[in-house]
């Protein structure tokens, strides 16, 4: 892997993969904002000025609520733009690390191929392009057909590390990726920034 691009300069890029800027479900909204909370965070702590990337659905005609000079997004809407030279693959190359938060509880096979596709390749894309991708607290699985099971096990086996938000969510992900590190956490919705009121 190359030398990150803002291992120097004291910045950090980061793409926030299946967050959302402006999402009709408002729990994915939520995660965006709770994450990057917890993102700055650890930024501040690691003495790094973070800048966000969302990469991921974005709702036609909705204006987007998650904003701020700081970040920027990009709405996947094709799987072209994951192949070389594709504009998710472009912006790949800008970033440090990737947090995917898979829209809460989207990487799993309950739902649409055709979005079991797009949250695989994305993943695959990343790895592939030598970045380090973590999978922030979200619901994982369930994987009960093929070959969706042995792609997100594969992909699992990649991350750097994966946080699973509940008990199953933990245990699928220690099955299918046994020498991955794997944390139970909470969601990231409770670090949504609030005024504590009278």
């Amino acid at each position: 892997m190359t030398t990150a691009p803002g291992a120097s300069s004291g910045a950090i890029s980061i793409g926030l993969l299946w967050h959302s800027v402006n999402s009709g479900n408002l729990g994915v909204g939520a995660l965006t904002v709770g994450n990057i909370a917890l993102a700055r965070r650890a930024a501040a702590m690691a003495g790094l000025t973070p800048r966000f990337h969302v990469l991921g659905f974005v709702d036609p005609g909705v204006p987007h609520y998650v904003c701020g000079d700081d970040i920027d997004s990009l709405a996947i809407t094709h799987p072209r733009q994951m192949l070389p030279g594709g504009a998710y693959w472009r912006t790949l190359q800008d970033l440090d690390c990737v947090l995917d938060i898979g829209a809460g509880d989207s990487f799993a096979d309950i739902y649409s191929n055709k979005r079991f596709a797009y949250m695989w390749l994305s993943k695959v894309v990343a790895t592939a392009r030598g970045l380090p991708l973590a999978l922030s607290p979200q619901t994982i699985g369930p994987f009960t057909r093929q070959p969706q099971t042995m792609l997100a096990a594969a992909t699992l086996r990649r991350a750097a590390f994966i946080m699973a938000r509940d008990p199953l969510s933990f245990d699928v992900a220690r099955t299918m990726a046994p020498r991955t590190t794997v944390i139970q956490t909470v969601d990231v919705a409770f670090a949504l920034p609030f005024e504590r009121r009278q």
